[in-house]
């Protein structure tokens, strides 16, 4: 880093945390129009028969994709709170092949992670109903006993345990290894401030 370089970081002053935490609570409300659009369908679909919607696999690149687009043009939250993300080194406009490495970075241990932990397959709505009948019959024929039902429903959950018993280990690992791998390469290729956008800008 120059003399020029090291002048300009020194005199960047972040936006305030109250215009920072504004614009993201409006850029995270735009970014889950989409989720909120297909969750409204898979509500609608259930009881009808027909197969839940599932949101289509460019879902998982969206962050990776605004976070690419707010730091070279700016994201609406950002330009509605007149705020904006600099390179905190020079106090200007991140270059592109470095916020393009980062963004790539990012798609690769997204997708690693789904390789080496992928998600427990969700029971069918079918079997989700079986399993109530039987906890209300269950429910019906000892409702006089309270020990025999809770004798009965230990021994209920206990036999099925097995269905819903989810390994949470892996994805926690592979989780906070992308974490800390995209963390890294922030901190190291590309770290970022949020400043004012002057009128000009």
């Amino acid at each position: 880093m120059d003399t020029t370089d090291a002048h300009t970081s020194a005199d960047l002053t972040p936006a305030p945390r109250a215009r920072q935490t504004l614009a993201g609570l409006i850029d995270a409300a735009v970014m889950a129009l989409p989720t909120a659009i297909y969750g409204l369908r898979a509500w609608r679909a259930r009881g009808t028969g027909r197969p839940a919607a599932r949101p289509p696999g460019w879902m998982s690149m969206l962050a990776p994709a605004c976070a690419l687009v707010g730091e070279q043009v700016g994201t609406p939250g950002s330009w509605i709170m007149g705020v904006r993300t600099v390179d905190e080194r020079t106090g200007r406009r991140l270059a592109l092949w470095r916020t393009l490495t980062v963004a790539l970075v990012q798609v690769v241990t997204r997708l690693l992670g789904r390789r080496l932990a992928p998600r427990p397959e969700i029971r069918p709505e079918a079997e989700r109903r079986q399993r109530w009948s039987e906890i209300q019959a269950i429910k019906e024929r000892y409702a006089d006993d309270e020990d025999a039902l809770s004798a009965e429903l230990m021994r209920h959950q206990a036999e099925h345990r097995g269905d819903v018993s989810v390994n949470i280990w892996p994805p926690v690992v592979v989780g906070l290894g992308a974490t800390l791998v995209n963390r890294a390469v922030r901190r190291r290729l590309a770290p970022t401030l949020v400043v004012s956008r002057r009128p000009a800008e």
